[in-house]
């Protein structure tokens, strides 16, 4: 079924200023359209304690919502002429103070409206995400940009980052951001850099689950960077990383029965000594490689394992 607007009710009408539509139907809440529809019809004059049943809106909502068209311009305090001239020069000499934490609804919505780089940033954020941005992201990228300092190109490479290791959470975002901002990453060729580096640990990570019949997930830190020094600084094939693994599980297997026939049934059991016979029999196993259907995987023998076969 379609619908149309009843021409009968231009009849009587007030105005609405476009930009309320045009940027702040999605920012504003459901209370603060109703206080400025009611305003704006109405004027302030005729505002006493009945208003919040007449709007369905709460006394703190009135005020939320007074202060929120307050801040992004859409209403004005009315203030004596030189309070007005203090206040315009304040804010033409004087620039905004950052605020130390998140921007709110009203915030956000008068940084939009004041920055273009802000508003373009979050337009393409929408399109990587794939949804209308919550109040939380759009709140989490202000910050990032306003209060951590990232530039607009570099935020949108920080984005681009997120989503690329499946992350695009405003923790994430902002965890990355703030290492970046100590470290220097500001620019579009420091955050390059920061790309490029996390597309090789990914590559290696790749070629390890592959070679190994890893199923794919996430990284631990540690498997991250032994990926990247087994495939890119050592140029172990897809081959010789299975070698290795299959005797590293082998091993594996040698120390656990050793355990077993010990007794070792928990960590608070094992003692130095018991730990050094573990490792020499390790080292004294002559076994062929033997695949397992579900091998375990530690990386620190792994690691040790790789590092025995480069120096042979």
């Amino acid at each position: 079924m379609k619908y149309e607007i009843n021409p009968t009710v231009y009849r009587n009408i007030f105005a609405v200023p476009v930009e309320v539509a045009d940027k702040h139907i999605k920012l504003a809440s459901h209370a603060s359209l109703k206080v400025l529809l009611y305003v704006m019809r109405n004027g302030m004059e005729s505002i006493d304690d009945t208003i919040f049943k007449q709007i369905g809106v709460t006394s703190v909502e009135f005020d939320e919502a007074l202060v929120y068209w307050s801040q992004v311009g859409i209403l004005k305090k009315t203030q004596s002429e030189s309070s007005n001239a203090t206040t315009n020069n304040q804010s033409t000499e004087s620039p905004a103070v950052v605020r130390a934490e998140h921007p709110n609804r009203a915030e956000v919505a008068r940084r939009i409206s004041e920055s273009d780089e802000i508003a373009h940033v979050l337009r393409q954020a929408e399109a990587i995400y794939g949804h209308t941005l919550k109040q939380t992201d759009m709140s989490t990228l202000i910050y990032v940009m306003d209060t951590l300092g990232l530039k607009a190109s570099v935020t949108l490479m920080l984005l681009q980052y997120a989503n690329a290791e499946g992350k695009l959470t405003p923790s994430f975002l902002e965890s990355t951001a703030v290492r970046w901002a100590n470290d220097g990453v500001t620019s579009v060729h420091a955050a390059e850099k920061e790309l490029q580096k996390a597309d090789i640990k990914r590559s290696a990570w790749r070629v390890v689950c592959r070679a190994m019949g890893i199923e794919s997930r996430r990284p631990s830190k540690k498997e991250e960077d032994a990926s990247v020094l087994w495939v890119n600084e050592w140029a172990f094939s897809d081959k010789m990383l299975r070698l290795a693994y299959d005797e590293c599980v082998d091993h594996i297997n040698t120390i656990l029965e050793n355990w077993h026939k010990a007794g070792i049934d928990t960590p608070d059991k094992i003692t130095d000594s018991t730990q050094a016979v573990s490792v020499k029999a390790t080292k004294n196993n002559k076994k062929n490689p033997a695949t397992s259907e579900n091998p375990s995987f530690d990386i620190n023998l792994y690691e040790q394992m790789l590092n025995g076969k480069k120096g042979d």
